[in-house]
């Protein structure tokens, strides 16, 4: 297939919001084979394993909040009813995490550990705020609460009086804020939450581009924005270059994004290379979900006849084959729910 320059002359940055589905579906195989990578290091070698390295840090949890950021914008402003968008996030996201998870918390915290307290705090998803992230569920965990705040935080940022822009950095400011005060004031703690505040600001971020795209965004926005938001979190480095190195892998991230999306528009007549992203792509959150579970209760069971460095490997190939029949189940009890 070959390309000519007046093929990109239509590409936009448009089509971020076009091939979600798709950068979901990278963004989760680039999760889970990073997670196989890490529980199994002697699994690649050479070249290969700095490719699958690379690949897996590319588009990884950070790309969801994005993306996520991105597709909360267009659907609060289609219908800004506060009710309704709760509604619609339960349904797409609580209630599923429920039903899928439910099962695998009853065997780790009631049968494994007895403990009801953590069961009810782990399928709420409020063990993440108190105890750190558990069991890998720590984006559930913030998106939830980033759900939660959206309609006020979208109303913020869009519906009152001032710039946009200035009001996006005040809110990267705040975050950054606290990020700093938790790291200097709380340590352990700050150790225990990092995984997830360290990238919430990418949510916001995402937001913001819907944003730009709704009302057309240029190649010069795009520099010119990443400037300003590298600049401004670069104020993390005065106290703590941890902050400054974080911030920087978000605004790769970014880049990393629109490098996918490139490669999604170049590729978007060869369905048969793309399909199995898309897949992958729309059932993302199963796959995020299963694969880390599973690997968990195989841990707790710690069979002795297998090696645990194959476990995450078994788990993503368990997750693949049986997240179709999870999201199936879960959508027909959330719907017999909530009608």
């Amino acid at each position: 297939m070959k390309f000519k320059i007046a093929d990109l002359s239509v590409w936009g940055f448009s089509n971020i919001s076009t091939y979600r589905t798709h950068l979901m579906g990278f963004a989760i195989l680039g999760v889970m084979v990073g997670h196989i990578r890490a529980t199994n290091p002697s699994l690649f070698g050479g070249v290969f394993d700095i490719i699958v390295h690379v690949f897996s840090h590319s588009l990884f949890t950070e790309t969801f909040l994005f993306l996520s950021g991105l597709g909360l914008y267009a659907s609060f402003k289609n219908n800004n009813s506060v009710l309704q968008f709760y509604k619609r996030r339960l349904k797409r996201l609580f209630f599923p995490y429920l039903f899928i998870a439910g099962p695998f918390f009853i065997i780790l915290d009631l049968i494994c550990n007895g403990n009801v307290l953590l069961f009810f705090s782990h399928i709420s998803t409020l063990y993440f705020f108190f105890g750190g992230n558990y069991y890998g569920m720590w984006y559930i965990s913030v998106i939830l609460l980033l759900y939660l705040l959206y309609p006020f935080i979208h109303n913020f940022l869009y519906n009152t009086k001032g710039v946009v822009l200035i009001k996006l950095l005040f809110i990267l400011f705040i975050i950054l804020l606290l990020r700093i005060f938790i790291f200097s004031t709380y340590q352990d703690y700050y150790n225990d939450v990092e995984i997830g505040i360290d990238k919430i600001s990418m949510f916001f971020v995402g937001s913001y581009f819907m944003y730009k795209m709704k009302e057309g965004i240029s190649v010069y926005d795009i520099i010119c924005y990443s400037l300003i938001f590298i600049l401004f979190l670069y104020l993390g480095i005065v106290r703590h270059i941890h902050f400054f190195i974080q911030d920087i892998i978000n605004c790769s991230v970014i880049i990393s994004i629109l490098l996918y999306t490139l490669l999604c528009y170049l590729l978007q007549k060869k369905k048969n290379l793309l399909s199995p992203i898309e897949w992958m792509g729309k059932y993302s959150l199963e796959l995020y979900i299963l694969h880390l579970l599973i690997y968990y209760v195989l841990c707790n069971i710690n069979d002795k006849f297998m090696s645990s460095d194959y476990y995450m490997l078994i788990s993503v190939c368990v997750a693949l084959i049986a997240c179709q029949f999870f999201n199936c189940y879960s959508k027909d009890l959330t719907n017999y729910i909530i009608k």
